[in-house]
């Protein structure tokens, strides 16, 4: 059995299992990347022939550190392809397609994430200047929602117009990690500015490209890059970090971490605490340079 046949059908599991269309799709990406590097490396392509050392050396190949820019990866995200690797060579095992588990060897590296990073005020008043000036208003609706509510993008461009309670001032999100539905409030500007985007829409998502399916994440992050570009901002600054802003300027307002925590719809607290060392790391820059 190929490769390509076992990757086929490790989708179709994932598939079965409910897993996201995200999670998915990185799984496919990754994979996808070392189906490449057996090929440009004249390695085995049957699976049962493919072993801890071809892994290995792909792990330790600019294949899988570095990316398509030529730029080396962060340790956490060659941890993700690691992962990737091992949960599906396991698969492979587990399913009787080769006699080991070529993936039984890979560890993980020990590598901490960093704090999540926001917007200083000054960014945030240039990004929002940039966004102003955009000509989109679609664009600029999905991104003003984004940093107001601190919802993810996947959740934004998952919206239809069923998701709209604009009477009781929130929205109902669908997409979420962990399949689960919760229900968001809105500031009453951005509520009002969502309710003129889709006046006249019947049903369907909010967000639509031109051809009048659902917007996708990658044209998103593409047009956000190209804002984030005329505002003069560093390319560190992603859709994701229009989260990590609104969480940040929640916990500057209010000092409470349960709020910022229900706020971001966390299960857990410990996934809000990392929110506490990003402001005192602003408020100790703001201190030394006073």
């Amino acid at each position: 059995m190929t490769f390509q046949d076992t990757f086929q059908a490790y989708m179709l599991q994932l598939a079965a299992d409910g897993r996201s269309g995200h999670t998915i799709n990185q799984y496919r990406r990754h994979l996808a990347r070392f189906a490449n590097w057996l090929d440009e490396t004249n390695r085995p392509t049957e699976i049962h022939d493919i072993d801890h050392q071809d892994l290995a050396a792909f792990l330790a190949s600019e294949s899988a550190t570095h990316d398509a820019a030529g730029k080396k990866k962060r340790p956490t995200s060659i941890n993700t392809i690691r992962s990737s690797l091992k949960t599906f060579f396991c698969f492979v095992h587990a399913a009787g397609y080769a006699p080991r588990n070529a993936g039984r060897l890979i560890r993980r590296a020990i590598c901490g994430d960093p704090p999540p990073r926001a917007m200083s005020e000054s960014e945030e008043l240039r990004f929002k200047k940039a966004l102003k000036d955009h000509p989109c208003k679609r664009d600029r609706v999905l991104f003003r929602l984004m940093l107001q509510t601190g919802i993810r993008i996947g959740s934004a461009l998952g919206l239809d117009i069923e998701d709209l309670d604009f009477e009781n001032g929130r929205i109902w999100l669908r997409t979420m990690k962990g399949a689960r539905v919760d229900a968001k409030g809105i500031p009453e500007p951005v509520s009002n500015e969502v309710s003129g985007y889709v006046d006249g829409q019947g049903r369907g998502a909010v967000f639509q490209g031109r051809d009048g399916r659902r917007l996708s994440a990658r044209h998103a992050q593409r047009v956000f890059s190209r804002i984030v570009e005329k505002a003069g901002l560093g390319d560190w600054i992603t859709p994701h970090c229009l989260r990590h802003t609104y969480a940040t300027r929640l916990y500057e307002a209010s000092n409470d971490l349960i709020l910022v925590k229900e706020a971001m719809t966390h299960r857990s607290i410990s996934s809000t605490v990392v929110y506490l060392s990003s402001v005192q790391t602003v408020r100790s820059s703001c201190i030394l340079v006073g």
